[in-house]
Formats: C-alpha cells, structure tokens, sequence
C-alpha cells in the first residue's frame, strides 16, 4: 500500500488460507525478520523455504507428483501472533532461494505487516580474491561460485545451508581451496580438521561429518581425504604444529585401514561402512578401483606428514603405497584397451568391465601409467564428458573437481577451461545463482562441493600456484590463448597476489605485485620464465 505496509485480509470463503511466495533472487541464508505494524492476535503465519516453485508458482516440496527428485528439503517455521505490534526474529538461520508466507487465521480484522526480511548470515570473510577476464561467461562462473561458498559458509564449511548444513569431509576439503582463492580463509580448514580428529572412534575410524555423530556416517573415502586435508593445510601455511597434532590420530586410522587390506593387496571389505565415493553409479563394492587409488593417494601423504614432522614411520607409508601401487596396476590397468578398469570382481577374479572418469583421473593425478597420461586425459575423462552418450562412468560436479585436476596434469589446460566454461555454463543458462549438487536441479541447488572452478580459473589464468609451504614459493603462468586480458588477486598467507595482464600487439603486458616474503617465478605463453622478487612488476613478454 502507499504507507508501504502489506495488509493481509481474510480469504476466500473457500480457502482455508492466503499464501504470497517471494523471489529472492538469489540463494540467501539467514534469519527470517517479521515486523508485523498491527495484528489482532492469534493469527499464525507459516514461512517456508525452498530452493525451487512449481510451474504455478507455488513452493516445490519433496514428494511433488510431478517432481519426485526435486526440494529434498523444505524448511518452515511457525509464527503465531499476540495483539498489536510485534517484530519477530527466527532462532535459526536457513536457507533458500524462495519463501512462501502462508497466513492463517484472518477473520475479524486485516493483519498489517511493515516489512518482511532476510538478515543475512556466513562466516566472517574478508573478500580480498577477484577474478575478471575478458570471457564474461567465466566471470560469471567465478562470481556464482564464490557466492554458493559463502552460503556454505558458517562455523563450518557445510555441504549446503538447505537441507543438512552439514561439514561433510569430502565436501570441505574442495571447499577448503575455494576459501583460500577467494577469500584467503583458512581457519574453517583448520577447525574442521581438528573436529574430524576429535570424532575417532575406538576403532580408529573417523566421522564423516563432525562434530555430528551417526554411527552410519564413517566413510572410508571421507577419512582418506581428511589424511589429504592435513598436507593442504600444511601446503597453504607452512607450519606444521597441526601435523604434529593429528598425528597420532593419523596413525591410528591408518590401523583400521591395515585390518582392512586383503591378501591381493588391495584395499576393501568395508561392510557396514558407508562408501560413498560419488553419486555417480562408480564401483563401490569390493574391490573399487576409485577407493583404492583414493587410499595410494592418502598413503603417500601420510608419508609425507611423517617426514614433515620428522616420525620415522614414513618409510612404512611408502613401502605400503609401493605394494598397493603394484596391486593396483596388476587387478585395474587393461593393457589392451589401455584404460583403467572400475573394478575386479572377486567372485570371478577378473576386471569388471565398467570403465570411470573417477579412476582414471585419480590415476593420472598419481602418476600411474605416465606414458598413457595424454591419451587418457582425452579419451576417456574429455571425450565422456562433451559426449551426449556414453558407456564412461560420468562424475557429478563434486568428483569433477578431480576429473579437471587430472585433465590440467596431464597438460591439457585450454581444453579444462573449455570444460569449465561449458559443464558450469550450463548451470548458467539455467538461472542458477548458486550451484547445484548434481548437473539437473533436484536435492541442493545450492552446493559448495561444485564450486571448484573458482580456484581452477584463478590457477590457470591468472596462473597463480604455490609450489613451497607457505607459499613462499609461487608459479605464474597465465593460460592466454582464448583470452585478451586478464586480472584479479590471489590472497596467500604472505599477502595479496596481484597479477594483470592484457594482449598488445603479439606481446603480452603484465604487471604483477609480490609480497614481501615470497618469491615467484613467471613463465611466459612460450615456456620462457623469469623470477621475479618481492614487489610491483611491469614488463612485456
């Protein structure tokens, strides 16, 4: 109305109710705010929700006949007025992209509201990373996906604000390099990996998702990517008192997993655990090439936080990845197709005839098989992926994150960013503001483990990559064939990374800020490198 009040009167002798569904235009997570101006009292007002509406426009809830897959989750509170003015703020902080008001109770005189709002809540971050290209479509893939971090964003690095807010493990860890790209956060990975830790049962295993503790919820793949997790967070700051102090934890976890190798030298006979690996059809059952791979990768780590913090069992750690690596090569590697197999059946004692993105980048990433690394970067992870059909087993966004790791080492790096801007673009298309768990819009629409192209652009066109602990030692090498500029900053724990560069003529200009600590080494679009010392940098190549 003019007085800017919404005034809500009875309905229709048929209904039982008035409902109003507002757009947010975005995902946003919060606190509901209603400043009611005037209510005779007892009037309830249910406000619910949800990250999609129907074709009517109405709020898409979970069991929709049309839409069986669609809003896993729905959320709603219930306020019930008392006469005259109120304003009324939720407890607890939810999140959607659009909520229904549904009023009830509207019979002697209209309820007057002076506004409806969403206070807005995430972790305290500084936003000190930025990204721009002369490609608006990567720009824009970058900005949604820092936007779907900071609603994932709170006392933990959660899978979704929707329908768990909860700190999955597998989740956090590729969460964990998107904070540090855009916002130079590290104190959520820390947090969450002390958490992990704390969560070790008698048995050694570890929570999937603490500080929660249901007993389904230890998956053996979550508790080789927090071993990774350590050696990211000893990556990004150089310190290794975290090391130290997951060690033994580390060791203990290692145990379990012992009592779970088997004579043919792979790892398996998780019944009762939950495998998770991906949401994609990935062989999970004994014995899965994608877990034991994921186990070579978390045993080489082990190894290398042994040495960090000076334990003499790394020797250990590498003798059993040495002996799992050959196991691996002996039950998955098919010379004749020159692919790594999903699995072997013991049942048979043959390979099972499935072939993954999932194991074969993992493999690539581990260096097995090098010689093959080029054909299988494109044969099997590109070719599946820009293919309509296909007999590959597919990734979901979240694997994807290790499916474009393997395709940029194994040097095809014009052709990831190819895959970024298509597979994220088309979220774009969609209207999506935040991304999805899955490639079609059904459980979260709003998932941080699909937000890893913001940390791949940042590494491949800005260039920027550490190569020491602490970044004290750092890579620039801008991907420049497609693009004719590009800038933004990369935070690093020694300061803001500041790199800019733009085509002129058949040059390039680049103009690149240091911090004091930190020495990087610039490598031109023709291999040729330069090292450049704390401080402002402008040349052309």
């Amino acid at each position: 109305t003019d007085d800017n009040e919404l005034t809500i009167v009875s309905p229709p002798t048929d209904a039982d109710f008035l409902m109003a569904v507002l757009d947010l235009g975005t995902y946003r997570t919060g606190h509901i705010i209603l400043d009611i101006a005037e209510a005779v009292g007892d009037e309830i007002i249910d406000v619910i929700f949800t990250e999609e509406i129907d074709k009517t426009g109405a709020p898409l809830l979970l069991g929709s006949a049309d839409e069986p897959d669609s809003s896993h989750a729905a959320t709603a509170l219930r306020y019930r007025c008392r006469p005259g003015a109120q304003r009324w703020e939720s407890f607890q902080f939810l999140g959607g992209r659009y909520i229904t008001l549904v009023f009830r109770n509207i019979d002697e005189k209209p309820l007057k509201i002076r506004h409806v709002a969403i206070r807005q809540v995430h972790a305290t971050l500084d936003e000190s990373g930025s990204f721009e290209c002369s490609d608006a479509r990567l720009n824009d893939i970058w900005k949604v996906a820092r936007n779907t971090q900071v609603n994932c964003a709170f006392d933990a690095l959660v899978d979704c604000p929707g329908r768990e807010q909860a700190q999955w493990w597998g989740d956090a860890r590729i969460q964990s390099l998107v904070t540090v790209y855009a916002f130079g956060d590290l104190m959520l990975l820390e947090r969450g990996i002390r958490q992990v830790a704390q969560s070790q049962a008698a048995d050694g295993t570890l929570h999937a998702h603490p500080p929660a503790d249901a007993p389904a919820h230890r998956l053996p793949d979550f508790m080789m990517a927090w071993v990774c997790s350590i050696w990211d967070h000893y990556q990004h700051t150089g310190s290794d008192a975290l090391v130290r102090e997951c060690l033994q934890t580390m060791h203990r976890l290692f145990e379990f997993f012992r009592r779970h190798e088997s004579p043919n030298g792979l790892v398996g006979g998780f019944d009762g655990f939950w495998v998770f690996l991906d949401w994609a059809p990935v062989r999970k059952a004994d014995f899965s090439a994608t877990l034991n791979l994921l186990y070579l990768q978390a045993l080489r780590r082990a190894a290398d936080l042994c040495r960090v913090a000076d334990d003499g069992k790394a020797r250990a750690f590498e003798q059993r990845a040495k002996s799992l690596e050959a196991a691996i090569e002996k039950h998955f590697w098919d010379e004749t197709t020159r692919t790594w197999r999903d699995g072997f059946d013991p049942a048979t004692g043959k390979m099972v005839e499935e072939v993954s993105q999932h194991a074969n980048a993992l493999a690539v990433l581990l260096d097995l098989k090098r010689e093959h690394h080029n054909r299988i970067a494109r044969e099997v992870l590109l070719k599946s992926a820009l293919a309509r059909r296909t007999k590959v087993v597919t990734a979901s966004p979240f694997f994807y994150a290790t499916v474009i790791d393997a395709i940029l080492h194994a040097g095809a790096r014009n052709e990831a960013v190819d895959l970024i801007r298509r597979k994220w673009g088309h979220f774009l298309e969609a209207g999506a503001t935040t991304f999805w768990e899955h490639w079609e819009p059904k459980a979260s629409v709003c998932h941080a483990w699909s937000a890893s192209p913001l940390y791949h652009l940042s590494q491949q066109l800005l260039g920027v990559i550490a190569t020491g602990p602490g970044w004290k030692r750092i890579k620039i090498a801008p991907l420049t064939e497609k693009l004719d500029f590009a800038r933004g900053v990369v935070p690093s724990p020694l300061g803001p990374v500041r790199v800019e560069w733009e085509k002129s003529d058949d040059q390039l200009a680049v103009r690149i800020d240091v911090p004091e600590g930190m020495q990087a080494e610039f490598v031109d679009p023709i291999g040729k490198s330069r090292t450049l010392d704390p401080g402002v940098h402008e040349f052309h190549t």
